[in-house]
Protein backbone atom coordinates (compact mmCIF):
# COMPACT_ATOMS: atom_id res chain seq x y z
CA UNK A 1 0.00 0.00 0.00
CA UNK A 2 2.20 2.61 -1.11
CA UNK A 3 1.36 6.35 -0.61
CA UNK A 4 0.90 9.32 -2.76
CA UNK A 5 2.07 13.14 -1.95
CA UNK A 6 1.80 15.17 -5.02
CA UNK A 7 1.78 19.08 -5.17
CA UNK A 8 0.69 21.67 -8.16
CA UNK A 9 4.26 24.08 -7.33
CA UNK A 10 3.77 27.42 -8.73
CA UNK A 11 6.40 30.65 -9.59
CA UNK A 12 5.30 33.18 -7.39
CA UNK A 13 6.58 36.29 -9.06
CA UNK A 14 5.06 35.52 -12.33
CA UNK A 15 1.95 34.20 -10.77
CA UNK A 16 1.92 37.90 -9.67
CA UNK A 17 2.95 39.31 -13.25
CA UNK A 18 0.33 37.36 -14.67
CA UNK A 19 1.82 34.06 -15.56
CA UNK A 20 -1.25 31.71 -14.22
CA UNK A 21 -0.04 28.70 -16.00
CA UNK A 22 3.50 28.58 -14.84
CA UNK A 23 3.65 25.59 -12.66
CA UNK A 24 4.17 21.84 -12.56
CA UNK A 25 3.19 18.66 -10.58
CA UNK A 26 5.27 17.53 -8.60
CA UNK A 27 5.77 13.83 -7.16
CA UNK A 28 7.06 13.84 -3.47
CA UNK A 29 10.00 12.86 -2.51
CA UNK A 30 12.41 14.05 -4.69
CA UNK A 31 15.85 14.87 -4.98
CA UNK A 32 17.84 18.18 -4.85
CA UNK A 33 18.69 16.98 -8.98
CA UNK A 34 14.94 16.44 -9.90
CA UNK A 35 13.38 19.28 -8.39
CA UNK A 36 16.23 21.58 -9.69
CA UNK A 37 14.95 20.53 -13.33
CA UNK A 38 11.46 21.41 -12.19
CA UNK A 39 12.28 24.79 -11.30
CA UNK A 40 14.08 25.43 -14.86
CA UNK A 41 11.41 24.55 -16.18
CA UNK A 42 9.17 26.85 -14.15
CA UNK A 43 11.50 29.58 -13.97
CA UNK A 44 12.42 29.61 -10.89
CA UNK A 45 16.38 30.83 -11.05
CA UNK A 46 18.00 31.43 -7.69
CA UNK A 47 17.93 34.94 -8.20
CA UNK A 48 15.02 36.85 -9.78
CA UNK A 49 12.49 34.10 -9.42
CA UNK A 50 13.10 32.25 -6.09
CA UNK A 51 9.63 32.38 -4.18
CA UNK A 52 7.13 29.32 -4.82
CA UNK A 53 3.85 28.12 -3.39
CA UNK A 54 1.48 25.43 -3.32
CA UNK A 55 -1.40 25.80 -5.70
CA UNK A 56 -3.34 22.14 -5.26
CA UNK A 57 -2.33 19.04 -3.55
CA UNK A 58 -2.84 15.21 -4.32
CA UNK A 59 -2.69 12.26 -1.90
CA UNK A 60 -3.85 8.93 -0.25
CA UNK A 61 -2.56 9.48 3.58
CA UNK A 62 -5.43 10.05 4.92
CA UNK A 63 -6.11 12.87 7.26
CA UNK A 64 -3.18 14.65 5.29
CA UNK A 65 -4.80 16.84 2.99
CA UNK A 66 -6.78 18.56 5.88
CA UNK A 67 -3.22 20.24 7.07
CA UNK A 68 -1.64 21.15 3.93
CA UNK A 69 -2.09 24.57 2.59
CA UNK A 70 -0.64 27.44 0.35
CA UNK A 71 2.15 28.17 2.80
CA UNK A 72 3.77 24.29 3.73
CA UNK A 73 7.18 23.81 3.96
CA UNK A 74 8.63 22.12 0.94
CA UNK A 75 11.68 20.62 2.84
CA UNK A 76 9.01 19.28 5.47
CA UNK A 77 6.90 17.89 2.82
CA UNK A 78 9.75 16.23 1.07
CA UNK A 79 11.20 14.86 4.49
CA UNK A 80 6.86 13.75 5.08
CA UNK A 81 7.12 11.38 1.80
CA UNK A 82 10.64 10.16 2.33
CA UNK A 83 10.13 8.80 5.75
CA UNK A 84 6.66 7.05 4.59
CA UNK A 85 8.21 5.82 1.56
CA UNK A 86 10.16 3.66 3.93
CA UNK A 87 7.18 2.20 5.93
CA UNK A 88 6.20 -0.96 5.04
CA UNK A 89 2.19 -1.44 4.50
CA UNK A 90 1.30 -2.77 8.11
CA UNK A 91 2.38 0.77 9.96
CA UNK A 92 0.77 2.91 6.88
CA UNK A 93 -2.50 1.69 7.76
CA UNK A 94 -2.12 2.69 10.60
CA UNK A 95 -2.41 6.15 9.74
CA UNK A 96 -5.65 5.60 8.34
CA UNK A 97 -7.39 4.77 11.46
CA UNK A 98 -5.47 7.88 13.21
CA UNK A 99 -7.70 9.68 11.16
CA UNK A 100 -10.93 8.33 11.74
CA UNK A 101 -9.94 8.74 15.53
CA UNK A 102 -7.55 11.47 16.34
CA UNK A 103 -6.43 13.43 13.65
CA UNK A 104 -2.69 15.18 13.24
CA UNK A 105 -2.80 18.56 13.14
CA UNK A 106 0.34 19.28 11.25
CA UNK A 107 2.94 18.27 9.01
CA UNK A 108 5.96 17.53 11.59
CA UNK A 109 3.21 15.28 13.97
CA UNK A 110 2.82 12.83 10.28
CA UNK A 111 7.13 13.31 9.88
CA UNK A 112 7.17 12.43 13.99
CA UNK A 113 5.07 9.00 13.34
CA UNK A 114 7.47 7.49 11.00
CA UNK A 115 9.64 6.83 14.24
CA UNK A 116 6.67 5.94 16.59
CA UNK A 117 4.59 3.51 14.71
CA UNK A 118 4.85 1.06 17.87
CA UNK A 119 3.45 3.62 20.34
CA UNK A 120 -0.30 2.34 18.26
CA UNK A 121 -1.44 -1.03 17.71
CA UNK A 122 -3.78 -1.89 14.83
CA UNK A 123 -5.54 -4.96 14.80
CA UNK A 124 -6.85 -5.12 11.12
CA UNK A 125 -9.93 -6.44 10.61
CA UNK A 126 -11.74 -6.21 13.80
CA UNK A 127 -14.26 -3.98 13.61
CA UNK A 128 -16.54 -4.61 16.44
CA UNK A 129 -16.92 -6.03 19.74
CA UNK A 130 -17.58 -9.65 18.75
CA UNK A 131 -14.41 -9.25 16.22
CA UNK A 132 -12.77 -8.33 19.55
CA UNK A 133 -13.99 -10.78 21.42
CA UNK A 134 -12.93 -13.72 18.72
CA UNK A 135 -9.55 -12.44 17.79
CA UNK A 136 -8.36 -12.38 21.88
CA UNK A 137 -10.26 -15.98 22.58
CA UNK A 138 -8.68 -17.51 19.49
CA UNK A 139 -6.07 -15.68 17.52
CA UNK A 140 -3.99 -13.47 20.17
CA UNK A 141 -2.91 -16.37 22.10
CA UNK A 142 -2.94 -14.35 25.10
CA UNK A 143 -6.69 -16.41 26.75
CA UNK A 144 -4.93 -19.55 28.27
CA UNK A 145 -7.63 -21.93 28.14
CA UNK A 146 -8.90 -25.27 26.68
CA UNK A 147 -10.59 -24.98 23.46
CA UNK A 148 -13.68 -26.23 24.40
CA UNK A 149 -13.98 -23.69 27.27
CA UNK A 150 -13.91 -20.57 25.03
CA UNK A 151 -17.09 -21.86 23.32
CA UNK A 152 -18.75 -20.90 26.48
CA UNK A 153 -17.55 -17.53 26.58
CA UNK A 154 -19.82 -15.24 24.41
CA UNK A 155 -17.11 -13.16 22.39
CA UNK A 156 -19.34 -10.16 21.77
CA UNK A 157 -19.14 -9.67 25.73
CA UNK A 158 -16.23 -10.56 26.33
CA UNK A 159 -15.04 -8.21 23.58
CA UNK A 160 -16.82 -5.17 25.58
CA UNK A 161 -15.35 -5.72 28.66
CA UNK A 162 -11.57 -5.70 26.67
CA UNK A 163 -12.41 -2.10 24.58
CA UNK A 164 -13.83 -0.81 27.94
CA UNK A 165 -10.41 -2.01 29.52
CA UNK A 166 -8.24 -0.92 26.67
CA UNK A 167 -9.97 2.40 25.30
CA UNK A 168 -9.84 1.82 21.78
CA UNK A 169 -11.22 2.28 19.09
CA UNK A 170 -12.85 0.73 15.93
CA UNK A 171 -12.28 1.80 12.89
CA UNK A 172 -12.89 0.99 9.00
CA UNK A 173 -9.74 -0.74 8.86
CA UNK A 174 -9.58 -2.58 12.23
CA UNK A 175 -9.08 -1.76 16.12
CA UNK A 176 -6.39 0.84 17.55
CA UNK A 177 -5.23 0.96 20.61
CA UNK A 178 -2.41 2.81 22.04
CA UNK A 179 0.46 0.56 23.39
CA UNK A 180 2.36 1.55 26.37
CA UNK A 181 5.46 3.05 24.46
CA UNK A 182 5.95 6.77 24.85
CA UNK A 183 5.77 9.04 22.04
CA UNK A 184 8.95 10.66 20.63
CA UNK A 185 9.49 14.13 19.44
CA UNK A 186 12.33 13.68 17.06
CA UNK A 187 11.49 15.71 14.51
CA UNK A 188 11.30 19.25 15.89
CA UNK A 189 12.16 21.59 12.60
CA UNK A 190 13.97 21.84 10.00
CA UNK A 191 17.25 21.72 11.80
CA UNK A 192 17.20 18.21 12.51
CA UNK A 193 16.60 17.65 8.70
CA UNK A 194 19.54 16.62 6.81
CA UNK A 195 20.49 19.24 4.09
CA UNK A 196 20.46 16.26 1.24
CA UNK A 197 16.25 16.81 2.04
CA UNK A 198 16.20 19.77 1.54
CA UNK A 199 14.65 20.98 -1.67
CA UNK A 200 13.26 24.45 -1.42
CA UNK A 201 14.65 26.79 -4.07
CA UNK A 202 16.88 28.39 -1.19
CA UNK A 203 19.06 24.68 -0.73
CA UNK A 204 18.86 23.71 -4.77
CA UNK A 205 20.75 26.59 -5.93
CA UNK A 206 22.39 26.83 -2.87
CA UNK A 207 23.95 23.18 -3.27
CA UNK A 208 24.45 23.93 -6.68
CA UNK A 209 26.10 26.79 -6.44
CA UNK A 210 28.79 24.89 -4.02
CA UNK A 211 29.67 22.60 -7.08
CA UNK A 212 29.92 25.25 -9.28
CA UNK A 213 34.34 26.22 -9.29
CA UNK A 214 34.74 29.85 -7.79
CA UNK A 215 35.53 32.86 -9.96
CA UNK A 216 39.55 32.78 -8.78
CA UNK A 217 39.39 29.69 -9.95
CA UNK A 218 37.71 29.72 -13.25
CA UNK A 219 40.04 32.85 -14.09
CA UNK A 220 43.28 30.72 -12.81
CA UNK A 221 41.83 27.93 -15.01
CA UNK A 222 42.26 30.33 -17.98
CA UNK A 223 45.33 32.21 -17.18
CA UNK A 224 46.71 28.51 -17.34
CA UNK A 225 45.36 27.14 -20.35
CA UNK A 226 46.12 30.53 -22.06
CA UNK A 227 49.75 29.89 -20.92
CA UNK A 228 49.81 26.00 -22.05
CA UNK A 229 48.55 27.70 -25.87
CA UNK A 230 50.96 30.88 -26.41
CA UNK A 231 53.95 28.35 -24.88
CA UNK A 232 53.25 25.14 -26.58
CA UNK A 233 55.57 21.88 -25.87
CA UNK A 234 56.88 21.93 -29.51
CA UNK A 235 57.54 25.00 -31.02
CA UNK A 236 56.89 25.05 -34.62
CA UNK A 237 61.00 26.32 -34.84
CA UNK A 238 61.26 22.62 -33.45
CA UNK A 239 59.24 20.47 -35.57
CA UNK A 240 60.32 22.30 -38.74
CA UNK A 241 64.02 21.04 -37.88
Amino acid sequence: MSKEIKAFIVNSKAYDDGERDLGEWVSFPVTKEEMKSVYDRIGIDGTYFKEIFFDEFKTNVAGLINVLNVYTDIDELNYLALCLSELPSSELAKLDAIAETSPFKDVRSFINFASNVDYYVLIEGVKNAEDLGNYYLYKSGMVQMPEEWKTCIDPKAFGEHILKDELGDFTKVGYLIKSDDLWLDDYCGKEDMHENFLVSPQAVFKSFEKEKPSVMKQLGKTKEQVGKISNPAHKKSDIER
